[in-house]
This record gives C-alpha cells, structure tokens and sequence, in this order.
C-alpha cells in the first residue's frame, strides 16, 4: 500500500496526492462505500456532507477542498484580470458579433475571447460495451447541430464575466475549476445577457421537499431550460459524447483524439497533480481541445441508465440527485478519461476538478 510503504520515497508525497487517489480508487468501485462510481460520490459525498472523518485536513464550510495549504500561485498561466481590463471586456461582450474564424471553416468566435466549434449533427452509438455497467447498454442516438467550446472555459474567461475566480490553482489560461453545477448554469446566463443573446436558464428557488429538503434547508434551486433560445447552455450528456468521440468525423478512438491517453489529456500519468492551460495536447478529429483529462465537465443532464431504444436528442432524466460530469481530469487514470466513460456529483458540490465547456443551439 502507497501510505504506508517500507520504502519512504514510494509512498504518497503529500496529503493532497493521498487524497486523490483515495477518490480515484473510490471512483473504480476500490472501496466499500458509495455503490455510483461517478466523481462527487465517496469521498465527495462525505463532502458534500461536510463529514470530514478519516481524511487528513479539515474541510471548509463552503463545502470546498480540504485545507492542504496549496499555494495561491500553483499552477502555470498568468494572474487575475485587472478591474480596468475586465470592464473593456464586458464592453466588447455588450457589443459583440459571432464571426467566422478565419482558420477554419467549422469555428466560430466571439470578442469575448469564446470559441466554439459547430458540431455537425449525426447519428453515433452512445456507451461502451466493454466499460462500466453504467456505460451500457450501447444505443442509438441522434442529434441535431450545435456548437461546442473549443476549450474548457477559462479562469480569465470565468472572471471576465462574474467577477471573481474560485479556481484552485490559479492562472488565466487554466481552466476554471472548483464550481458547482449551479455556478456553471449561472455564468452561461450572464454571459448571454452581456452578448445581448437570450438566457437559455430560468433559474428559480423553490420550496424544498424529500431529499433536498434534509440537505438544503427549506429552499431548492430549480433551473429549467426556455426552449429555443439562442443562448449559451451546457452540453447535453449526448451532445457531449458525441462530440468528444469526434462527431461524424471520429476515428473511434478511446480517448477524445487519440488511443494515446497523454497526447490528448492531462491525467495522473503526466498532470504533477495540477491543472494545464487549455489547448497544449492535440486536438480530436473536429478541433476539440481537453475533452479528456485536465478537469471534469459538467454537462446538463441528471444522471440516469441507459436504455435500449433509439433516442434523438435526449436530455437525460427529468430530475435526480446527481447530474453528470464527463471526461476525467488531472488527477483521473487512463480508464477515467476515456469518451464513454460517465462520472456524476450533487449539483452543489465543487472541488479542485471540476469545471466545464459551454454550448449553443445552431
């Protein structure tokens, strides 16, 4: 066992490696509590619960990462966006006209800084019969067109536009982590509010009923989608995969690009244990960056089972208590990062590892 190996240079380094692999193993099924594999279950339930026993470091009350003391400036990138910068760019954000990206035929941009991808709709076999019980049974989906981020968005990016950076490691060209579900939700509307485009949420409290109720008090957070609007969104678990796996250009390969884990993602074999600015590994087929590996993605969807029939544009379940995380991260193994492979935490959990890429309609 690496915590207690005779050979002193063998063992875990620091508590923070000792954690995540902790978690890691948790995710395969390796410990006896928490039957969902997904990432936020286990140790990150015990989180979410603010149960902290049996884990080095306390846990702040904001339900955020243990305090290991990690330096403010770990990581690789720049700083924070001054208040002058940001100010010009909510400007630019006000005023802003998609373009074609001059490089290529299938991107587009905005002065903000967002790149997203058009996604070609198709029709793609979703799971995978030789991964986890939750990735099967393999069936039939079919999408329409959408655009998808280039990127993960980024630390500068989430800045610009709500003011405050609650990433772990810090840099600009990071991508943003440790934000919930419900910040992700929050930044696709304010964001499409400073383009002048629609909000695609309607985010509303409620009163809290069965398990939210013992979790959250007697308020619930409600976010609904308003049909076709020309916001910004997230992913779709489907329209995640399939993009990730290459769309109707894919290859078939495990990874999002590659077989090779470490030429398309920053995982456990190549990480240092920290995040990487976005786009240094190779893209998948249709110019997508970090799809595996660096941090996990957020996606719309409540976390559900598969089933057999032929499904066009699903949106997963209805409700739930997990929605679902795709494409592993830093501290993932190989296994964790491939396209198939699904992960899923409590809306209002965040750590060092999660963040997400945004979408549109076409």
């Amino acid at each position: 066992m690496k915590a207690i190996h005779p050979d002193r240079e063998k063992r875990f380094s620091s508590a923070m490696e000792m954690y995540y692999a902790l978690e890691e193993l948790e995710k395969d099924g390796a410990t006896v509590y928490g039957s969902d594999v997904g990432a936020g279950h286990g140790v990150a339930g015990f989180k979410e619960m603010g149960d902290s026993s049996g884990f080095a470091g306390t846990f702040s009350s904001d339900f955020g990462l243990p305090k290991f003391g990690i330096p403010a400036n770990a990581g690789s990138g720049g700083g924070n966006i001054s208040n002058a910068g940001r100010d010009a760019l909510k400007r630019e954000m006000a005023n802003s006209q998609f373009q074609t990206d001059a490089k290529s035929g299938n991107e587009i941009k905005t002065k903000t800084g967002m790149e997203l991808v058009s996604v070609e709709g198709g029709t793609f076999r979703m799971g995978s019969d030789e991964g986890d019980s939750d990735e099967q049974p393999v069936h039939e989906v079919t999408l329409d067109s959408f655009l998808i981020g280039k990127y993960p968005v980024t630390q500068a990016q989430w800045e610009s536009v709500m003011g405050r950076n609650p990433s772990w490691f810090k840099g600009s060209k990071l991508p943003v982590e440790n934000i919930r579900w419900y910040d992700a939700v929050e930044f696709c509307n304010r964001l499409s509010e400073l383009e002048g485009l629609d909000p695609y949420y309607i985010i509303r409290e409620t009163k809290a009923t069965g398990f939210w109720k013992s979790l959250m008090g007697s308020t619930e957070i409600v976010v609904e989608c308003s049909g076709n609007s020309n916001g910004y969104r997230l992913p779709t678990e489907a329209e995640w995969e399939y993009a990730a796996r290459g769309g109707n250009r894919t290859r078939n390969y495990k990874y999002s690009g590659s077989d090779n884990t470490g030429a398309v993602a920053w995982y456990d074999g190549n990480s240092g244990i920290k995040t990487h600015e976005v786009g240094l590994k190779q893209p998948n087929e249709i110019g997508i960056y970090d799809m595996s590996g660096n941090v996990y993605e957020w996606c719309w969807d409540w976390k559900g089972d598969y089933t057999s029939p032929s499904q066009t544009n699903p949106k997963g379940p209805s409700s739930g208590e997990y929605r679902v995380l795709r494409g592993g991260c830093w501290y993932s193994v190989a296994r964790n990062c491939r396209v198939a492979n699904r992960g899923s935490s409590m809306p209002g959990f965040r750590n060092s590892s999660l963040g997400f890429r945004l979408a549109r309609n076409k």
